[in-house]
């Protein structure tokens, strides 16, 4: 009983952060339906299937099927200082080595933040690529900055 309620304090300190942290958002990534439905259906047969009939792991179960509905209904967004994304404790724009925006249509961006050779994140913004690639030219990331576009995003501010 002592471990579920370790793991279950553990499990609501990490979605505390991760609340928190949501407030320090300034641009919202694309939030998916199917995400959320997709979150709430695992979450449900996860609960149903492994039910168990010891309290002590009725609770760990429940505290893995928070942590995975939870996946789909929090927010993901830019910050003024890091990446805010569920699961990522540390996302200073400062670790990454390149932040590559890609404009996929006129109102959406995809920004991608590569770490390491084979270690990167990614967010969808319905957003202009004009906006996204301006908030981090004003945060003084232009050097990390790779897209075509970038030049004449610079050149009109």
């Amino acid at each position: 009983m002592a471990e579920a309620s370790i793991i279950l304090i553990f499990l609501l300190l990490l979605l505390g952060i991760q609340i928190k942290e949501q407030s320090k958002i300034r641009l919202f990534a694309k939030t998916s339906k199917i995400k959320r439905r997709l979150s709430l259906f695992l979450m449900l047969i996860i609960l149903l299937t492994f039910w168990p009939q010891i309290l002590a792991d009725q609770i760990k179960l429940m505290a893995f099927a928070i942590m995975i509905g939870s996946i789909g209904f929090l927010k993901e967004g830019l910050g003024e200082k890091q990446l805010i994304k569920f699961g990522l404790l540390n996302g200073m724009y400062q670790q990454f080595t390149t932040i590559q925006i890609e404009a996929t249509s006129e109102k959406q961006t995809i920004v991608t933040f590569y770490k390491f050779k084979h270690n990167q994140l990614s967010l969808f913004f319905e957003e202009e690529f004009s906006v996204i690639a301006n908030y981090f030219i004003k945060l003084g990331l232009s050097s990390k900055i790779t897209s075509e576009k970038i030049a004449d995003t610079k050149k009109n501010k």
